[in-house]
């Protein structure tokens, strides 16, 4: 085909269908990064008597920060307003501060991981699969980053607790 045939056409619909799709999810992230606000505040404050409270205070800042950073990127977005021959950097932006998002998270089970409190431990996988569920929501609309979500945190989870029943539930996932 020409410059202007039909190949021309589906990359001009694949440019305005990534904005359209990035828009959605910087849309969404309001209520996502409130929901790591606070439930890693609820998560730290629950979690004083059985972690170091200095590894507790690490990974909330971290979660913080990162939040904080995904929020500024999503000001700069609306400001800039990109066109479509433009947004590949935004979607890049957007992917590692949720890659970074999905880490953090994904670290929980590794440092903040009870050994001897059972109860505790069920909370860690409560909270890891609510957010993954959330995240599958409000990022649905890009699936690189959903997967990010879904499968770092609950996978590394899985893992960490050192049961032949949980490590084969991590292959699986």
């Amino acid at each position: 085909m020409n410059e202007n045939g039909a190949h021309g056409q589906d990359d001009t619909l694949s440019r305005l269908l990534r904005v359209e799709q990035l828009q959605l999810s910087q849309n969404n992230l309001n209520s996502s990064l409130l929901a790591n606000l606070i439930i890693s505040s609820i998560l730290v404050f629950l979690l004083r008597p059985v972690i170091d409270q200095s590894t507790l205070l690490i990974w909330w800042l971290i979660v913080q920060t990162i939040s904080v950073f995904r929020f500024i990127d999503i000001l700069r977005f609306r400001r800039a307003s990109p066109a479509p021959d433009a947004i590949k950097p935004w979607l890049n932006s957007f992917s590692i501060g949720t890659y970074l998002g999905a880490i953090a998270w994904a670290a929980a089970p590794i440092f903040l991981f009870p050994v001897e409190s059972i109860s505790h431990q069920a909370l860690i996988s409560f909270v890891l699969a609510g957010m993954t569920a959330g995240a599958g929501v409000t990022l649905s609309s890009l699936w690189r980053p959903v997967l990010a979500y879904l499968l770092l945190p609950l996978i590394r989870w899985l893992f960490s607790l050192r049961c032949r029943t949980q490590i084969s539930a991590g292959l699986c996932a």
